[in-house]
């Protein structure tokens, strides 16, 4: 029994402080030393990589590296929005006019992108030696076979090719292929990538038909989509009856919020006795279905109600593979936005990140995907529309920068000037770049093979989704970093910079006389190089700015700076001025013009000298006295006479200006 108390209050404190680990790492607080308390955890543990329990990951990344959190807390102006919904919609256009890009305007193409062709595999002029689903195959045979099924087309006039055309979106994530079939098709019979695989499609996404091949019984439509073209199994698309049925199925605003979009790695819907047609349809990153409108939701879809759930279009195919729109449930937990998400490095980090440890998919073959399809569906969640794969994205027009000719350590320093999110490539590979660490750039990548920061050279196959650093290698034994020769920045390294805060912020005025208006003086903001801050980058409250008293300006920095800073001004009293002073024996009796208003009452002050250098006051408490007699005086004197209002407020004693003085000398 002891021997099991033991265990048990070990597995408690296991159990403890788990929770503890897990509530500091979602509920940052500040440690002692001022540091994040998941740093202070991180810096303890070195090696967790390696500890029990723990998952695998490449050196020099622990456990808290592979949550954004930690990234988010190396950006600078992680929640500054990097580019606005019409910034966006204006980079898409320009991508789609620019050379080499091969995005596309489906509701514009008039003509055949491509002739409808079967591709060749070759090395060195010949065919290169090829397996499907493992079996040697004879490549000439298998396009022979193609071609023959081409010429039997409903699409082709006996001179061309796709002068027909029908407009379809996609039912089920499908593959798009250089080949019209579903077998994979490898360089070796374990070749792990399907080297006929170009793409792969999200549910609702649209394409043009462009050719039809039916082989071995299964029809495949040559398909033209936004990014890509290639061969689509019939069995994954809906023929819309019309252009306006299709654009209608998936042309979205993109600054409104009636659609819903995808923000994880991957969805299924329910299973449905009732709607077979929406049952276990998987849903992957990126993936936009608009929102049924709610004066149009029914209180059921099948046997299912619809509370806590969003009620969306989904497209589906009836028996004949015509379009039919349904309901269909997406349950609310789910990781979804309506509309697009703010372009932020906070968001993008959040996004990139819950695919992390996914499987690589060459081409986003089985359900996954490959680096540039990865990349692509991350900013798909923020209505960004990139090119298909790592060539093309790098022709985006005037956002990619030529780093081939920088050393590694110039590389290093630019990266960290980089927001978080930026794209990297080297030849056939992009990276999405996350964040510097003790000297050391990160990225999160679907990758296929590399070799470790250290040790001998030893490639491995990961087919993953990883997060590591640049100073891993490849075969030749360069690091990624060595090999990284261009940059794709959404904003310029200066956009997200850190901000500056003001060297100087006064008040142009800290003095008024009370008007009964409220008053608020001009800023004066000096930054670091001199330069007078302009009115843009801060606002200006105020406080207590009316009546008599001390008022207070908070001024709050913005744009490129930071910083909120206080300060205050006063508002005196109404002052009064003296009618009258006539002397007396050894004394004099002023007299002043009454000032009841925002007063409590009068200081009057007297000397013998014009500076009032050595005076003496005298406090008349009543607002309503009007005169006052000073005896006790040296007789024939000259003395000068001077009075002030004031008023108590909040224990302080405000006073107004002094008037002009007046003399008087005292008879004998």
């Amino acid at each position: 029994m002891k021997k099991e108390s033991r265990i048990i209050k070990k597995m408690l404190i296991s159990l403890i402080i788990g929770l503890c680990v897990i509530i500091a790492f979602n509920n940052p607080v500040k440690a002692a030393n001022g540091q994040d308390v998941y740093e202070s955890l991180l810096t303890n543990n070195e090696n967790e990589a390696t500890s029990a329990g723990n998952a695998i990951h490449a050196q020099y990344v622990s456990n808290l590296m592979t949550k954004p959190a930690f990234w988010k807390n190396q950006a600078k102006s992680v929640d500054k929005v990097l580019m606005s919904l019409d910034e966006i919609k204006k980079l898409n256009q320009d991508i789609v006019d620019a050379s080499g890009t091969k995005v596309y305007d489906l509701e514009t193409i008039q003509k055949p992108l491509k002739t409808t062709t079967v591709e060749k595999f070759e090395k060195d002029g010949e065919l290169r030696q090829l397996y499907a689903d493992g079996k040697k195959i004879n490549q000439q045979e298998y396009i022979t076979k193609f071609e023959n099924a081409l010429q039997t087309s409903e699409f082709s006039d006996g001179t061309e090719r796709g002068k027909k055309v029908y407009y379809a979106v996609v039912t089920k994530r499908a593959d798009m292929k250089c080949w019209p079939t579903d077998e994979v098709i490898g360089y070796s019979k374990s070749d792990p990538d399907d080297e006929s695989e170009s793409y792969a499609l999200n549910v609702n996404e649209p394409v043009v038909i462009r050719d039809v091949c039916v082989v071995d019984g299964k029809t495949f439509y040559y398909c033209q989509g936004k990014v890509c073209s290639g061969w689509i199994n019939a069995e994954n698309l809906a023929i819309c009856s019309s252009k306006s049925e299709w654009t209608n199925s998936w042309k979205i605003d993109i600054s409104k919020k009636d659609f819903l979009v995808v923000l994880q790695d991957k969805i299924t819907l329910e299973s449905s006795i009732s709607q077979p047609e929406t049952s276990d349809v998987r849903l992957m990153l990126g993936t936009i279905l608009k929102l049924v409108p709610k004066s149009s939701i029914p209180q059921n879809l099948g046997e299912r109600g619809t509370w806590n759930n969003y009620v969306v279009y989904l497209p589906t195919r009836d028996e004949n593979g015509k379009y039919v729109k349904q309901y269909a449930l997406i349950s609310e937990h789910y990781n979804l936005s309506c509309g697009f998400i703010p372009m932020t490095q906070a968001n993008i980090l959040n996004v990139a990140f819950s695919c992390l440890g996914n499987r690589y998919g060459w081409g986003a073959m089985l359900g996954a995907m490959d680096c540039s399809a990865y990349t692509r569906a991350i900013y798909e969640c923020f209505g960004l529309v990139l090119p298909r794969n790592t060539t093309w994205q790098q022709n985006t027009p005037g956002k990619v920068k030529d780093v081939s000719k920088m050393s590694d350590v110039e590389k290093q320093k630019y990266l960290e000037t980089l927001p978080a999110g930026s794209l990297l490539y080297f030849t056939v590979h992009t990276m999405m770049y996350v964040g510097s660490y003790e000297g050391r750039a990160y990225v999160i990548n679907a990758a296929g093979s590399l070799s470790d920061s250290e040790g001998a050279i030893n490639v491995k196959s990961q087919y993953s989704i990883i997060l590591n650093p640049l100073t891993v290698r490849r075969g030749s034994g360069k690091t990624w970093l060595n090999n990284i020769s261009a940059v794709l920045s959404i904003v310029k390294p200066e956009f997200i910079q850190e901000k500056k805060k003001p060297k100087t912020v006064k008040l142009k005025t800290t003095s008024y006389t009370y008007n009964g208006k409220a008053r608020k003086p001009e800023v004066i903001a000096i930054d670091s190089n001199g330069k007078t801050i302009s009115s843009s980058n801060y606002t200006v409250s105020y406080k207590d700015n009316k009546n008599v008293g001390t008022a207070t300006a908070t001024i709050k920095f913005k744009g490129d700076y930071e910083g909120t800073k206080k300060l205050t001004y006063t508002i005196k009293p109404k002052g009064t001025s003296l009618n009258k002073v006539s002397a007396g024996k050894k004394k004099f009796k002023a007299s002043w013009k009454k000032q009841k208003t925002q007063t409590t009452g009068y200081e009057l002050q007297y000397a013998t000298n014009s500076k009032f250098t050595s005076s003496k006051k005298i406090k008349i408490k009543n607002n309503k006295t009007t005169s006052s007699t000073i005896k006790k005086l040296k007789a024939k004197k000259k003395y000068y006479v001077r009075i002030r209002t004031y008023k108590n407020v909040n224990g302080n004693k405000i006073c107004s200006d002094w008037s002009s003085s007046k003399s008087v000398k005292t008879k004998k």
